[in-house]
């Protein structure tokens, strides 16, 4: 009877893998992109740095955050140093040795911000014919915007941050401004510019995710951050931090 007990506890141990490889405490990696993630008065803070905690809270684990330049993050993630990372879009191959949330932690929203007087006037990239539209330095635009300025339908003004071309946006020296909607929001309410407004829709929409490690693949931790997640969409508590950090714009 002792034995047949024993090997009945046996099986139901390996058959919950989330038991036998609990997980209490997880390092998660990302660059620094404001409002995502960024380091003030040498503390990590941000939008995404905010949402991970909550979601801690919530399944009992202690995250620590860490901060890398982009390559690096990539080659760590690429020799399996890296346990938990931040953000990436489902089709990159850069990360195929990582597991995806299928929540979404954001949403990129590729966005043409204008000033305000200019409402009527530009509605659509097509609106800003023979126009000059800033973008940052390294930032990846969209077909769409690519395919307009190669054919000289509008003008591509690179700058060397996101705070500069929003500041010509607001002093008219620009038409608009190309950038990820949560970007732009972050930094005309740091700038405290409130005659720029963002165009709806966005150019183009796509989804960042969370990225664990394969030692995570089985130990339920995956699924628990997918839950709360939703959770945190459906209750509120996910806008409340995106609203934290971001001005509110009525067009």
């Amino acid at each position: 009877m002792m034995k047949l007990n024993f090997t009945m506890l046996f099986l139901i141990f390996i058959s919950f893998p989330s038991l036998s490889k609990q997980v209490t405490e997880l390092t998660c990696y990302g660059t620094t992109f404001a409002p995502y993630s960024f380091i003030e008065k040498g503390i990590i803070k941000g939008i995404n740095i905010d949402v991970i905690t909550a979601i801690s809270k919530q399944i009992n684990i202690t995250v620590t955050f860490k901060t890398l330049p982009w390559q690096r993050l990539l080659k760590n993630i690429a020799a399996d140093k890296i346990g938990c990372a931040t953000a990436f879009f489902n089709s990159s191959e850069r990360v195929n040795n990582m597991f995806f949330m299928t929540e979404p932690l954001s949403i990129t929203d590729y966005t043409l911000f204008i000033h305000k007087n200019n409402a009527d006037k530009y509605k659509n990239l097509k609106d800003f014919a023979g126009a000059s539209i800033g973008v940052n330095r390294g930032f990846q635009t969209t077909p769409e915007f690519e395919q307009a300025v190669t054919l000289g339908l509008i003008k591509q003004y690179d700058v060397g941050s996101e705070q500069q071309s929003l500041r010509m946006l607001s002093t008219a020296r620009l038409a608009g401004v190309l950038t990820d909607k949560n970007v732009g929001l972050f930094n005309i309410k740091k700038m405290a510019l409130k005659n720029l407004i963002p165009i709806k829709p966005a150019l183009k929409s796509i989804p960042v995710f969370l990225v664990f490690s394969q030692q995570h693949q089985d130990s339920g931790l995956i699924e628990q951050f997918n839950r709360v997640l939703f959770q945190m969409k459906q209750d509120g508590t996910y806008q409340r931090i995106f609203d934290k950090y971001l001005t509110v714009v009525d067009k």
